[in-house]
């Protein structure tokens, strides 16, 4: 209590000055002139207030707290990082790490059907509404059926691009043959989910509908993009083989061209989700 204590050796001392200067000692000065002992009592206060130097008000006001660098990033950090037992760690690395998309893009006929009864693809016809150069740098890698495989070896098919790996999934192709590919001819599964792990870009599922049933059934499939021609085939093969499973799926996009494609973009709904 220092300020008290400072008032009151001042008010005393204001008190027997005055008190003297009447002849009369203290208690006598209090009790005759109450006036002058309070004008002096005051006064004493107010000398003490300046000698320390504090306002009543702002002593009892807690200092506000900095703001700076150091506090916004300890808020930042308490919002963002919540106790340790409480974080859930697989949901953050799924935040974290994204798994390569595969999708499944192909032309089909109107009926169903991505390739003639004979394998023929000329019904095929151009969109010039496809940005294939983007496309194109979309993807790193793809993956192939024997017989769509086969059918990219014909005279005239264009060429893979050189950065792209190629794997092709049979159970009778001889890798020796092949050497430009990747033959893949067991542990399919494990082999697609090793790839949509690393890093890289999307994996295009350039088909055929078999392999596209097996890839759907183990839940592998993200994207379905079908081209629809105009065109009724009658017969030939499917977009995808029978017995598949029944899969739920999202649109995420349509477009009809001028050539009278209708390009069709969905979202495959995984068991998870």
């Amino acid at each position: 209590m220092p300020l008290l204590a400072v008032g009151a050796v001042v008010m005393a001392s204001l008190g027997v000055i005055l008190a003297s200067l009447h002849g009369r000692g203290a208690h006598a000065f209090s009790q005759r002139r109450p006036g002058a002992f309070m004008i002096g009592w005051m006064a004493g206060l107010c000398v003490a207030l300046v000698l320390v130097g504090v306002r009543p008000a702002a002593a009892q006001a807690p200092a506000p707290a900095p703001i700076g660098p150091t506090l916004a990033a300890a808020s930042f950090t308490a919002e963002l990082a919540p106790p340790a037992p409480e974080r859930d760690l697989a949901a953050l690395n799924r935040k974290c790490f994204t798994m390569r998309r595969v999708f499944y893009r192909v032309a089909t006929s109107l009926d169903g059907f991505i390739a003639g009864p004979n394998g023929e693809i000329d019904w095929i016809i151009p969109d010039p509404t496809v940005d294939f150069e983007s496309l194109y740098a979309s993807v790193d890698t793809v993956l192939l059926g024997r017989r769509t495989y086969e059918s990219t070896l014909q005279p005239g098919a264009p060429r893979w691009p050189p950065n792209w790996r190629i794997y092709v999934c049979s159970r009778t192709l001889a890798a020796a043959e092949h050497p430009g590919v990747t033959v893949v001819s067991t542990h399919l599964d494990s082999t697609i989910t090793a790839l949509r792990a690393e890093r890289g870009r999307d994996i295009w599922l350039f088909g055929g509908g078999n392999l596209f049933a097996s890839l759907l059934a183990a839940d592998l499939v993200d994207n379905i993009e079908v081209a629809i021609m105009p065109v009724l085939l009658g017969g030939g093969t499917p977009l995808v083989s029978v017995g598949s499973p029944r899969s739920r799926l999202i649109l995420r996009g349509s477009a009809a061209s001028p050539a009278g494609i209708v390009n069709l973009k969905y979202e495959v709904q995984h068991a998870a989700d």
